[in-house]
């Protein structure tokens, strides 16, 4: 068993500034805060994947006096930069394994998806979880949402013949 954050560290750590840089870019296009993107790159990676994880605060990202920084302080009264992703603890949604790949979900809600990404990304850069292919990683917005959800928690390896997959709100019949 290990730890998501561990892992997270590692993997920030080892990978290359390209590849650091499009996940950062992506959660925060994903959260509404693009400008944050390069000041996030100059973190270390232990503070890094805290922040990623855990959340961050606007007095904790130096740069400039931004929409963004505006638009949460002052309209939402918000400190926050990055929510936490506290669901990330639920490791089984996120992603699965069946025999020698991991499966990394799409999540049903918005809220979620940085859960999905920074798996795919610790599992991809770290070097610790073996060589299994990452399946179904990438995010697919051209999709019709009703065609592409699946989360982990759904899913049940029974045996190696078998899998089963349940319908609910937060994977459909269609995917």
């Amino acid at each position: 068993v290990v730890e998501i954050q561990d892992v997270l560290v590692t993997a920030l750590d080892r990978a290359d500034e390209d590849s650091r840089r499009q996940l950062l870019e992506a959660i925060c296009e994903q959260r509404g805060v693009r400008e944050i993107a390069d000041a996030l790159l100059e973190f270390e990676p232990s503070a890094l994947a805290s922040s990623l994880i855990g959340g961050l605060q606007w007095n904790d990202v130096a740069g400039p006096l931004t929409l963004s920084r505006l638009r949460g302080q002052h309209l939402d009264s918000s400190t926050t930069a990055l929510p936490p992703c506290p669901n990330l603890m639920f490791m089984r949604d996120p992603c699965f394994s069946v025999r020698d790949r991991v499966v990394v979900s799409r999540m049903a809600t918005p809220a979620r998806i940085i859960e999905s990404w920074l798996v795919a990304f610790a599992i991809e850069h770290s070097g610790l979880c073996g060589t299994g292919t990452l399946l179904f990683d990438q995010y697919d917005l051209e999709r019709n949402q009703a065609y592409r959800s699946l989360e982990g928690g759904d899913v049940l390896v029974l045996s190696p013949e078998v899998l089963m997959i349940g319908c609910s709100e937060r994977t459909s019949a269609q995917t």
